[in-house]
């Protein structure tokens, strides 16, 4: 796949009407359908690529079609025997509404309406309820208005004069609002308690004023903002990540760009770094509230765009979440904002070169294949903008040559060479990919008074013995939709037949009992290493081979590994 940014593009959403007639759903609406379609106003080579898809003459526009459906030969299972039919079919249509975009007054209407149920929720006095009709909600406002500040600062605020007007008098009046409640509870903390207020406080608050273009502040919240920047030159250090990237960007704004630039190197610190996948952050907190690295990346390459655009971190940043929608399904993670918001960040620092033209991916390919001396002819026609192919070799050509596959584009791409071969079991040996890595392993049980015990991996059993198998997975990168096959050897006979969802070492498995395998469905796997086991009979005597255990991300099969095949004894 040689223009992946358009895999980027593509996670966003068509028709962004809202679930429910609730301010937050009204406020992610209009920022979702306004920033999407602001995106390709502004940017013509995305708005062409767009209406290529959706031409009457492109007959093949599999971009818009669920990673989940592609690539059928090079998977371990066909789509119609996981759980995932559904997701796949959720997100074929997701993207094929995307030709809403290109739709002016279809989107105008959108943000009309999300404008009128934020009116029907707001109150007199400038705040905002959840639902009509319930009690005023200095959170819901706040919410609300951190929605209306993100648009604002991106730039895609409606060009209809009127829809401007009334989305600028909610948000003046939401700050006279909250600046009244802040500073009731800032005079609380300061004034009567002669406290301090957290330092954390005053940078979402102010934060937000300044995303929402609020005024100068006055009185209290003058007091607070004079108080955050005297006080961030020395406490800087002890925020963390999220806030020192917001404390970058207010002192940018605020003229004080080395303290910016220095607090954000700090940051940078923290990440972390592969030539082959980029710069991301992941493991920075362990509150159940720290956003996803994807989100926590993104906010990083907005502070650095606002901060320091010409630093090499930013294509660094680019390059990890370009990557990242090679394995995983970002409105699984994300809401419809929070997609929006990581691919106006991409948007935003991309060269033009990473977008290719819209039109036919045939015109100009960048990517050769050699097999020796001989140039392979690539398909005549290929994936719609990204380039994407899949390209059988002759077997008897390719034994003993060197592939060579060689590129003349910059922007980040993926692909893979798979290879398939017939042996004798215990010839297959172990297999893996930097990605994804699984072992299997036979552990003999033993039951005393003490309980249950096990003992080390053996090939040599015992009939009647109960038999853990263990499976250890390990990933350097989140991975969605991941599919763990173990074949069954003639020996075994699975403990438990049922079909059941269970937690295995924190993560929520879909576990199947077939004749021939077991197999484990996952459909969210975070970086790390992970034992899974189940237990089975030893219920015939004998020399057996047992299976590997496969372990492939059904979103993108080329990150596959299996383990080696065995030889058992049965006494």
């Amino acid at each position: 796949c040689d223009t992946t940014i358009w895999y980027v593009l593509t996670s966003l959403s068509g028709n962004l009407a809202p679930d429910s007639e609730s301010a937050l759903e009204q406020t992610v609406a209009l920022y979702s359908v306004a920033t999407s379609a602001g995106m390709l106003a502004k940017y013509p080579r995305l708005r062409e690529g767009v209406k290529s898809i959706f031409a009457d003459d492109n007959e093949k526009n599999s971009i818009t079609l669920s990673a989940l459906n592609k690539n059928q030969s090079l998977k371990i299972a066909s789509l119609n025997s996981t759980p995932w039919v559904n997701n796949a079919q959720s997100e074929t249509m997701r993207m094929q509404g995307l030709d809403f975009l290109l739709d002016e007054s279809g989107v105008k209407k959108v943000v009309e309406n999300a404008i009128v149920g934020l009116e029907k929720t707001r109150n007199s006095n400038g705040s905002w309820s959840w639902m009509k009709g319930m009690p005023e909600s200095l959170w819901i406002t706040r919410q609300v208005l951190t929605g209306l500040g993100e648009l604002y600062t991106s730039g895609y605020m409606p060009t209809d004069t009127d829809l401007r007007k009334k989305i600028e008098t909610m948000i003046h009046d939401g700050i006279k609002y909250t600046d009244a409640e802040e500073s009731k509870m800032y005079r609380e903390v300061v004034t009567r308690s002669k406290g301090r207020y957290s330092l954390e406080s005053e940078l979402d608050y102010l934060y937000m004023r300044s995303n929402a273009g609020a005024p100068a502040a006055q009185g209290l919240i003058a007091d607070m903002e004079r108080d955050m920047y005297n006080r961030l030159p020395k406490e800087w250090r002890s925020l963390d990540l999220d806030n020192k990237m917001i404390a970058s960007i207010l002192l940018q704004r605020h003229g004080n760009h080395e303290l910016a630039r220095t607090i954000l190197e700090s940051v940078r610190q923290y990440a972390s770094y592969k030539a082959d996948k980029g710069m991301w952050f992941d493991g920075a907190s362990q509150s159940w509230f720290a956003p996803s690295p994807i989100l926590l990346t993104s906010r990083c390459l907005t502070a650095y765009l606002t901060v320091d655009p010409e630093n090499a971190a930013v294509e660094e940043l680019v390059q990890y979440l370009v990557l990242s929608r090679q394995t995983t399904d970002w409105n699984l993670e994300m809401g419809q904002a929070g997609v929006a918001s990581v691919v106006n960040s991409v948007v935003r620092a991309v060269k033009d070169e990473y977008i290719a033209d819209g039109g036919d991916a045939d015109i100009n390919p960048g990517v050769e294949i050699w097999l020796g001396n001989k140039r392979i002819d690539l398909p005549a026609r290929r994936e719609m903008l990204t380039g994407n192919f899949c390209l059988d070799i002759d077997a008897e050509e390719a034994s003993g040559a060197e592939l060579r596959i060689l590129r003349r584009n910059s922007s980040p791409a993926w692909g893979g060479v798979v290879n398939q071969y017939v042996a004798p079991i215990r010839e297959v040996r172990a297999h893996s990919v930097p990605q994804l890595k699984i072992t299997k392993a036979l552990l003999p049980m033993a039951t005393s008074v003490d309980g249950k015990s096990v003992s080390g991996d053996s090939k040599v059993f015992r009939k009647g013995e109960r038999v853990r198998v263990t499976l250890t997975v390990e990933t350097d990168r989140e991975l969605d939709y991941l599919l763990i096959s173990d074949q069954l050897g003639a020996w075994m006979q699975p403990a438990s037949q049922l079909t059941e969802y269970s937690v295995q070492d924190g993560l929520w498995i879909l576990t199947e009992t077939r004749t021939s395998k077991k197999n484990f469905y996952i459909t969210r796997m975070p970086k790390g290493k992970y034992i899974l086991h189940y237990e089975v009979n030893v219920d015939r005597d004998g020399e057996y081979s047992t299976g590997i255990a496969d372990a492939q991300c059904q979103y993108y099969p080329m990150i596959t590994s299996h383990s080696a095949g065995a030889v058992v004894d049965v006494k």
